[in-house]
């Protein structure tokens, strides 16, 4: 495509970085503090936001428009399940079980798409 590959990896680390900054003092102002460990344990629900949103796990696919309704999506879920009175341990599970099932959803389309 013609793209400066140096000066594209720097700007792209660089959004990166300042989003990390925007997202970690969001989340100091949202906990009171600023302890390194608050988000600790939230990799699956951000992948399962994104992946049910629409993001191929393999890449090359995607948008943000879908992971924000991947977000609602997610949030519904978790919210019902949360004030169903479940435990956290099946909480988490029935959330994995969701994941699960939206990747199955994305490999049995990209087979139809092939």
């Amino acid at each position: 495509m013609g793209l400066p590959v140096g000066g594209t990896r720097i700007g792209v680390y660089a959004l990166s970085g300042f989003c990390s900054a925007m997202g970690g003092i969001a989340m100091s102002l949202y906990m009171d503090s600023g302890n390194p460990t608050n988000a600790t344990g939230m990799e699956l629900d951000v992948i399962a936001v994104v992946v049910i949103g629409g993001t191929l796990l393999t890449g090359g696919a995607g948008s943000v428009t879908g992971t924000v309704l991947g977000v609602l999506i997610y949030s519904t879920i978790y919210q019902i399940t949360y004030f169903s009175n479940l435990p956290a341990s099946l909480v988490t599970i029935s959330i994995g079980g969701l994941l699960l099932a939206f990747i199955a959803l994305q490999k049995l389309l990209q087979r139809r798409s092939d």
